[in-house]
């Protein structure tokens, strides 16, 4: 199914495409067999799935429809998740990435309470006026339940924060039996799904471990193995279709491994993590390719017609140097003084180190507006990352505050560029991309500083 991002990352292709499998599975009328299926685990005799065990994987079950749903509209398309404990602003603070008018659309536009604008506008749901540009919190208290080492305490330490974001959007999210009306719903249950995932993932080599409790010897249909509905058919409190006549067996043994389902989250598994790649895949050219000179153009030095750069191997230590200090000549104008062997090698490396010495060259490639540089294809994972990084947590740290630094740079100079009205339309593109890139790591970077304790940047 592929990688289930955090919606700061989202490109606009990406966001554009989920907005539009979403508004067809609700033309298609799918979209409202969700919020009917919910409402009825509120009904007397039905199974419940809030304060309950079941909470997490019946919930995993009913995302992943919906996003098997989406896929068979756009097969391009994963969720994507909304992690409430940060603001999910762009790089300048001037626009919330969730609110955005072609993304999920506005606070309610009435107090306290009121329907909304974009993309959903036409739907007839409401939520309270908030301020958009700030956001539920709760990272504490999800901390505190992530640091629990068995089911139930970890269950309800998360329910808890998952219930006030769905009370901070309010109007129809904040009510059990509407939630799922709003697409927001879906966002907050994917970072539900993969706080849980996580958690698992921290504890699952501890002995004893038991990713979901009880095992059994709980309330009926709160088992480990116990079919959950509505898949398996039955009438609890009602049969829903299509599994009423073909009831499919899922248990909350069958969920607990999401990798299995098909669908990874970019802050644990390999298949996300971050890699760098240079924009439009440019090819790099280090110290050991050939170097290439314009027209040809030969080096010989004046004392030896014969020697070439090109032709001859040249020899520096071993070979003494004429006597008559003979000067480099590059067609008729006269180059600095020749270089050592040290001096040369110490830029070459000066490309791998661009806080190095040679960080002004003139010869080093410089950044701007009409540069190419790379880029995070996925934003660095605080625990994940620092687990990989040679140096430990300090190395990945530093990382983090190295990549950052030099997004800030690259950042302002292509604003600079777009205020000036020299950016063209694709730069303009890569430049929204940059600022999705760069708020991701920012947003990854302070969860690292958070979960390791280490010292932040300045």
């Amino acid at each position: 199914m592929g990688c289930r991002k955090n919606l700061a990352r989202l490109t606009p292709a990406e966001r554009t495409a989920f907005v539009n499998a979403v508004l067809a599975l609700k033309a298609g009328g799918k979209f409202d067999v969700y919020t009917t299926i919910h409402a009825r685990t509120m009904d007397p005799g039905g199974v419940m799935v809030h304060g309950m065990p079941l909470f997490f994987p019946w919930h995993r079950q009913l995302v992943l429809e919906f996003e098997r749903d989406l896929q068979a509209i756009d097969s391009s398309v994963s969720l994507p998740y909304w992690d409430w404990t940060v603001a999910n602003l762009n790089p300048s603070a001037t626009e919330s990435l969730i609110w955005r008018a072609d993304f999920m659309g506005s606070p309610g536009n009435a107090s306290p309470v009121g329907p909304v604008t974009g993309p959903f506008a036409a739907w007839g749901f409401s939520r309270r006026n908030f301020d958009p540009f700030q956001y539920p919190g709760t990272g504490g208290s999800i901390a505190a339940a992530m640091a629990q080492t068995t089911y139930g305490p970890f269950e309800s330490g998360i329910e808890g924060p998952h219930g006030a974001a769905h009370v901070w959007v309010g109007g129809d999210m904040g009510n059990i039996m509407t939630s799922p009306h709003d697409p927001t719903f879906f966002l907050l249950h994917a970072n539900v799904d993969r706080i849980w995932a996580e958690w698992i993932h921290t504890n699952q080599g501890t002995p004893g471990f038991q990713p979901y409790a009880p095992v059994s010897g709980g309330m009926a249909g709160q088992n480990l193995n116990d079919p959950m509905w509505p898949w398996d058919g039955s009438a609890r409190p009602v049969a829903m279709p299509p599994w009423n006549s073909a009831p499919v067996i899922v248990r909350p043994a069958d969920v607990i491994d999401h990798r299995a389902l098909g669908y990874f989250y970019d802050t644990i598994d390999p298949e996300c993590f971050p890699k760098l790649k240079f924009v439009d895949d440019n090819k790099l050219k280090f110290r050991d390719d050939k170097p290439k000179f314009a027209d040809d153009i030969t080096l010989k030095f004046r004392d030896d017609p014969t020697l070439k750069f090109r032709d001859d191997k040249l020899k520096f230590r071993d070979d003494k140097l004429p006597p008559a200090d003979p000067t480099l000549k590059f067609r008729d104008d006269k180059p600095p003084p020749l270089e050592t062997v040290k001096q040369i090698d110490e830029k070459a490396k000066a490309i791998d180190d661009p806080k190095g010495k040679f960080a002004d060259d003139p010869l080093r490639p410089q950044q701007g507006p009409a540069a190419r540089p790379f880029i995070l294809s996925t934003p660095h994972h605080s625990m994940a990352w620092a687990g990989m990084a040679g140096g430990g947590p300090q190395a990945a740290v530093a990382e983090h505050e190295a990549a950052i630094a030099e997004l800030e740079q690259l950042l302002t100079k292509m604003t600079e560029a777009q205020q000036l009205g020299t950016l063209g339309p694709a730069e303009a593109a890569q430049l929204e991309e940059l600022h999705a890139e760069y708020q991701a790591l920012v947003s990854q970077y302070q969860a690292m500083v958070q979960q390791l304790g280490v010292a932040t940047r300045s």
